[in-house]
């Protein structure tokens, strides 16, 4: 009776007994922890993620001055990073492994689902984003640069000869890879212009008979019968050219290297769904067919998911044991570094969310704050290509973007939109230009701007893929080449962040492209 008139009074306003407020602080305790479990169960991934990051950090900081020592000769110390980094290399060929059924699948799948008229749309809308961005991100890189100046302190550093990059065969190179002689070539092989110095250095240093010397013919046989390659001294071949006659030659041919062509896959693929996607309800088998093949890689990158914590902390630990001085090269770049990584963070977390905030009107750190796997997998891996399994998961599972926008524009962003490079080839172009004392002016300055945007859509995803352009850049604006070698020593620690910025703007690009495209796609086949 007491309890049930103590109920009655603590409805009515009265204090309740000491058995129902612990009663009621028990179910609330009980709530709190079934609220923490399931956000914990829902983000398990993501906070394993970062456990595995941070652990890299702290075992490959705490073992490099051990393995750099004086106790490990170079060859011990190439097993140690080896072996420190040999999960992180098991993770990296798993998601490499579903890169080519991933692309396309997915591209494929993504056109075929779409009329033409859509398709055109979604392509013009990727491209005009994809453009505003890049040349954003340049412009920002000029900014800083031009105002923190990180190139007018004092840097020690040595002079590296550089291959030579011609602005001209990058893009034709690029344009060649867009359309593959074979099909299947293209997974593993893509066209791509190789350079030579000039012969007459190579024999005059490194041949010890000096009776062949003076003749071309008498080099040309020398070469032929030894392992060095004889098409650079043949000028009257059509594949040789000569570039470059001032002090020295550049002997140029066109090659096959041994790298996936991403340009031709995707081409092929939007070819492929356009002629599916108009074939009508004959298609309709080979699209239900290729939904069960994305079905299927969606789970296996799920799968793979899992030792992503892991792998990510093995690269990370691997690169830090590896660098010899880590204090001393931080110190010597320190500038440079803080100058990339503020364009990265202006770019990533001011002109995107602002971006997405006027074109959609929601929260745009919601959005990110749904996309950290990729961001940490970006980080990882520091590469593009390697993390799009994980961006396309994080982008139609997370933030519910429609999937026929993410498949069509993930891999292309991940080949041709890298808003990351393009802000760090500029912020090195006149970092560069600083060291050696160049004063550049507005010209000069556009030029930058154009051709670090120009650059960074033919950079291959693979990393520090940026070092290569940036020699076309420097060149282009008359700089010299030798001092990118100065930047090898911290590209691996800046190319993680150009990455992440790299995959945050793919990522958004699919909600922006989504929101103006919403009403084609309902009018063709609403989801």
């Amino acid at each position: 009776m007491m309890g049930d008139t103590e109920g009655i009074k603590a409805s009515n306003g009265y204090d309740l007994s000491y058995e129902a407020r612990t009663n009621i602080m028990d179910s609330s305790a009980v709530s709190l922890a079934n609220k923490l479990r399931n956000i914990v169960v829902r983000n398990l991934q993501v906070i394993l993620i970062i456990l595995g990051v941070a652990l890299g950090f702290i075992i490959g900081l705490s073992l490099n001055s051990h393995v750099q020592s004086s106790r490990y000769d170079r060859e011990e110390r190439k097993k140690i990073v080896m072996l420190i980094g040999f999960l992180g290399d098991i993770f990296v060929r798993l998601l490499k492994l579903l890169i080519i059924p991933l692309t396309i699948t997915s591209i494929v799948h993504a056109v075929a689902s779409l009329d033409t008229r859509t398709t055109g749309k979604l392509g013009r809308r990727t491209v005009i984003y994809y453009s505003i961005t890049t040349f954003t991100a340049a412009i920002i890189g000029i900014i800083l640069v031009l105002s923190i100046r990180p190139g007018d302190t004092s840097v020690q550093h040595e002079k590296f000869e550089m291959n030579h990059v011609d602005a001209l065969d990058s893009i034709l190179d690029m344009i060649r890879n867009i359309f593959p002689d074979n099909l299947v070539e293209s997974t593993f092989r893509s066209t791509q212009t190789a350079y030579k110095d000039d012969v007459t250095f190579i024999y005059n240093t490194t041949i010890p008979d000096r009776n062949i010397r003076g003749s071309l013919e008498n080099l040309t046989k020398f070469l032929d019968n030894n392992v060095y390659d004889p098409w650079i001294v043949n000028e009257t071949s059509p594949d040789v050219r000569v570039i470059k006659k001032n002090s020295r030659k550049v002997w140029a041919k066109i090659e096959k290297t041994d790298r996936m062509n991403f340009l031709g896959m995707i081409t092929c693929s939007i070819v492929f769904g356009i002629a599916l996607s108009r074939l009508g309800p004959e298609g309709q088998p080979l699209k239900e067919i290729l939904d069960v093949c994305l079905k299927i890689v969606m789970m296996l990158i799920n799968a793979v998911m899992w030792i992503c914590p892991l792998g990510i902390g093995s690269l990370i630990a691997a690169k830090l044991v590896e660098m010899e001085n880590i204090g001393s090269t931080f110190e010597s770049l320190a500038y440079f570094i803080v100058t990339a990584i503020t364009g990265f963070a202006i770019q990533g977390l001011i002109v995107y969310p602002t971006i997405y905030f006027i074109c959609i009107r929601k929260n745009p750190f919601r959005y990110l704050l749904n996309m950290q796997a990729a961001a940490y997998t970006a980080f990882g891996t520091s590469t593009s290509a390697a993390t799009l399994p994980v961006t396309l998961k994080c982008v139609q599972e997370l933030n519910q973007v429609d999937s026929r926008v993410a498949q069509f524009i993930l891999p292309i962003g991940a080949t041709v939109n890298m808003d990351g490079t393009s802000l760090y080839e500029a912020v090195a172009c006149i970092y560069i230009a600083q060291l050696n004392g160049y004063n550049f002016g507005i010209g000069k300055i556009l030029l930058t701007v154009f051709t670090s945007a120009a650059a960074s859509v033919g950079a291959c995803t693979v990393p520090s893929a940026g070092l290569v352009t940036l020699i076309m850049v420097l060149e282009a604006a008359g700089l010299p080449t030798t001092d990118v070698g100065l930047l090898y020593s911290v590209d691996w620690f800046v190319d993680r962040f150009r990455t992440v910025c790299n995959m945050t703007g793919d990522a958004i690009g699919c909600a922006i492209v989504e929101k103006f495209s919403r009403k084609d796609l309902d009018e063709y086949a609403p989801l």
